[in-house]
């Protein structure tokens, strides 16, 4: 805008400097000059053996692509058998008041049929526990799903020997879909699909969650997401009570007496909901740590109630 003449006696010509630091050219480094005093433009001649190593990876990442592409269409053509992995989309309906329903009602005939599994598990997934504190809540989904195939493995990291009574009440050869528990040393419950696009679970109450999403009918009360917000609270008080039994013991007996008082201990199966499941398994493992003479004669009563419903656990 204003052209003013140099205040000082300076050079109009001086060599300014164009950068901070010198630093010698690497990787054969070349620099071309622009028109109109634009800056220079660094040109990097790359290494061989840098040139070699990008077409590999570049190579690698086509076929990468080519894989991704066949897997794709291998589901596309699979579209049958995958979505025997899924719960069927249904109208919808009011299954919070289904269930609701069922959990209060003492009549058991009014809500057998909403208990009845569908066959919607992946086609194989993993439980891996530690013997010593089995997941007895997966007895009961076996109960309730007679085409339900389990299977049992020792992994190599479990030394002691695993009892054969335990083995064979998880073992069941049939042509439905199959868990495989495999008897680990880990600590807690840990389950795995074998289905893309599918997530596992951490600790018996989650893998609980999930067997109920996908074995039970949406209004039914064993259904996790079929629960009211009443009965929520009741719930995952037990499940998450069960997680910290180890620590919390009295924190877990008493989230269960509240839950069994909601619920009604003369409810029958009808009424049953995944904290049954867990509560059982859980309060078995409790009482392996205590003797049960410390526990309330209706935890007690309400416990053998269960155990009769599967005479394999007697």
């Amino acid at each position: 805008m204003y052209h003013l003449r140099p205040v000082a006696g300076v050079p109009e010509k001086i060599d300014l400097p164009t950068c901070m630091y010198h630093i010698k050219p690497m990787n054969g480094i070349q620099t071309t000059s622009l028109p109109n005093g634009l800056a220079p433009v660094k040109r990097v001649k790359m290494d061989p053996q840098f040139e070699a190593i990008e077409e590999r990876q570049l190579q690698v990442i086509a076929r990468l692509r080519q894989l991704r592409d066949t897997v794709n269409d291998m589901i596309v053509k699979s579209g049958a058998k995958e979505g025997q992995g899924k719960v069927s989309k249904q109208a919808p309906v009011n299954t919070a008041s289904k269930a609701s329903t069922c959990l209060s009602s003492a009549r058991p005939s009014t809500c057998v049929s909403s208990v009845l599994l569908d066959a919607t598990l992946p086609s194989e997934v993993v439980i891996e526990a530690n013997p010593s504190r089995p997941p007895l809540s997966l007895v009961f989904f076996m109960s309730l799903n007679p085409q339900l195939r389990t299977l049992t493995h020792v992994h190599s990291s479990y030394s002691k020997n695993v009892d054969g009574k335990l083995n064979s009440l998880f073992t069941r050869d049939t042509s439905g879909s199959t868990i495989r528990v495999i008897w680990k040393d880990v600590n807690g419950t840990r389950l795995t699909p074998l289905a893309l696009g599918s997530l596992g679970a951490e600790g018996e109450a989650n893998v609980a969650r999930f067997l109920s999403r996908v074995l039970a009918k949406p209004d039914s009360v064993l259904n996790y997401d079929a629960l009211t917000p009443e009965d929520l609270v009741l719930v995952d008080g037990v499940l998450e009570s069960s997680e910290l039994v180890d620590t919390a013991p009295d924190h877990f007996l008493n989230s269960l007496q509240a839950y069994l008082q909601r619920r009604g201990s003369s409810g029958g199966v009808s009424n049953r909901t995944i904290a049954d499941y867990v509560g059982y398994s859980t309060l078995r493992y409790l009482t392996k740590q205590k003797s049960q003479q410390s526990l309330q004669k209706s935890l007690i009563d309400w416990m053998n109630s269960l155990t009769n419903e599967v005479p394999a656990l007697c």
